[in-house]
């Protein structure tokens, strides 16, 4: 029978190819650096603007079924309020969707000339623009968290 020889790498083995190729490492490494840092140092700065809104505490009127869930709803049934369609939304969910509608989209274009600044001739495309940067995220506690994010500070805030 023939013996087989079975090589066991060691990390005295893995240390010594380091120490041989260490030259190779630092080059490129540094050369590495110096390409992001020059990339990194080409690119356009963004700002975001942030802002959180605390929608009120109480729902409007109306029975709706996450309120029946928790116990006003019966009341404002016997008292004769309107009825609403049953949901599970909350007030936050309602303006976190107004937020990003398009009506609110188009109101901030026209209002800050969004299609003159982007440079942008067609309004579908002003809205997709402004629909991109806009960032709305209803927070697990009801507040509403709104982004917004430009090259220039001013219109990001």
């Amino acid at each position: 029978m023939s013996e087989t020889k079975t090589n066991k790498v060691t990390l005295w083995d893995i240390f010594n190819v380091l120490i041989k190729w260490r030259r190779l490492f630092v080059i490129n490494f540094l050369a590495a650096a110096i390409i992001v840092f020059a990339i990194a140092s080409l690119m356009p700065k963004w700002y975001t603007s942030r802002g959180t809104i605390f929608p009120p505490e109480k729902e409007a009127g109306g029975i709706g079924l996450a309120s029946s869930i928790l116990g006003g709803g019966l009341g404002a049934l016997l008292s004769g309020s309107s009825m609403s369609l049953p949901s599970f939304t909350s007030l936050s969910d309602v303006y976190a969707s107004i937020l990003r509608s398009r009506v609110a989209a188009e109101g901030v274009i026209d209002k800050n000339n969004l299609m003159e600044v982007y440079h942008i001739k067609s309004r579908e495309k002003a809205i997709a623009t402004v629909e991109s940067r806009l960032s709305v995220n209803v927070e697990p506690e009801g507040m509403i968290s709104v982004a917004y994010e430009d090259k220039d500070p001013k219109l990001a805030a």
